[in-house]
C-alpha cells in the first residue's frame, strides 16, 4: 500500500524542520496570480513519456513506481523520494484510532 497525503505531510514536516524560505525578490506581487504553467506542461509530458515507456516494455514501474519525483530548478535534475507509509498514521496506518 502506498503512503497517503498525511504520510507525505509528516515526512516533509520532519525533513524540512527548521527550514526558512528566502524572501522573494519581487516585493509587490499583488497582481501576480497562478503558478508556473510550464511546470504543468513538463509534468504532463513526463508522465506521458513514462506511460509510453511502460507500455513499450522499456521500464519497470516496480523500481520507482511508488516514489515521488521532485524537479530541482537550480540543477535541473529530478530526484526521487522514497516515502514509506507510516504504520502509525491516523489516516492509513495499521492502528485503528477511536474518535474522542
Amino acid at each position: 500500500m502506498t503512503p497517503c497525503v498525511d504520510c507525505y505531510a509528516d515526512y516533509f514536516a520532519e525533513a524540512l524542520k527548521g527550514w526558512k524560505p528566502k524572501p522573494h525578490p519581487v516585493k509587490e506581487r499583488y497582481q501576480e496570480i497562478g503558478g508556473l504553467s510550464s511546470m504543468s506542461l513538463f509534468s504532463a509530458s513526463y508522465g506521458v513519456i513514462e506511460i509510453i515507456k511502460y507500455i513499450a516494455g522499456l521500464t519497470d514501474f516496480r523500481t520507482y513506481g511508488k516514489s515521488r519525483g521532485e524537479f530541482l530548478f537550480d540543477t535541473l535534475d529530478i530526484t526521487y523520494l522514497d516515502v514509506k507509509r507510516d504504520e502509525n498514521c491516523k489516516t492509513c496506518g495499521e492502528i485503528v484510532y477511536e474518535e474522542a
